[in-house]
C-alpha cells in the first residue's frame, strides 16, 4: 500500500437546459437556496473523491508517480 495525495478544485454549476434544474433540486434539495450550498458541495466532493480513487486504483504506481496527465485525463 502506498499513499497518494491528489489536490484539486471543483467548479460547478447547474445545467440549465431541459430538466437539469429539476434534477439538481431532486438531488441536492433545499440546500441549493443557500448562498453557499455546503451539502451540495460536500456531495460533489464525495463524488469527485470516488472518481479519483477509482482512476488511481486502476493505474500502476509508476504511472501515478510519473504520468500525472493520465490521472487528469482519466478523471
Amino acid at each position: 500500500m502506498q499513499g497518494v495525495d491528489v489536490t484539486g478544485i471543483i467548479v460547478w454549476s447547474i445545467h440549465r437546459a431541459d430538466d437539469g434544474p429539476f434534477k439538481a433540486y431532486k438531488f441536492f434539495g433545499e440546500n441549493l437556496k443557500r448562498d453557499i450550498p455546503t451539502k451540495a458541495n460536500d456531495k460533489l466532493g464525495s463524488i469527485a473523491n470516488s472518481i479519483v480513487r477509482d482512476r488511481i486504483a486502476n493505474m500502476t504506481l509508476n504511472d501515478i508517480l510519473k504520468n500525472r496527465s493520465k490521472i487528469r485525463n482519466g478523471v
